[in-house]
């Protein structure tokens, strides 16, 4: 038992499901929104830094670019990661508190 929860030491089969997504649309917004907030809003790319500054292209896309003034900042160093134990099992989690002085 660690920190009150049990652990599991036997083999793990999880049950497959099929996940149904659904885009929440009033998360999405237009080009031209974007583009009349330029400047005046902070903006955050998301994307690694080598993308974001055009040294690289993702695979999905045909050309590089990015949104004059957005400031990168990519989603792993969001993350918070730890190793514990002898199997170093890893969790994940969302340290934001490092990025709250954009």
């Amino acid at each position: 038992m660690v920190d009150g929860c049990l652990i599991e030491t036997g083999i793990v089969t999880p049950t497959p499901v099929i996940y149904k997504g659904k885009v929440d649309k009033g998360m999405v917004v237009s080009i031209t929104y974007v583009e009349e907030k330029i400047g005046k809003s902070i903006i955050i790319d998301a994307r690694d830094p080598e993308v974001s500054n055009c040294l690289t292209l993702e695979p999905w896309t045909t050309e590089m670019g990015g949104i004059p003034t957005a400031k990168n900042l990519p989603t792993p160093s969001l993350w918070n990661i730890v190793e514990e134990g002898e199997g170093n099992a890893k969790y994940i989690t969302y340290n934001l508190q490092k990025h709250l002085d954009l």
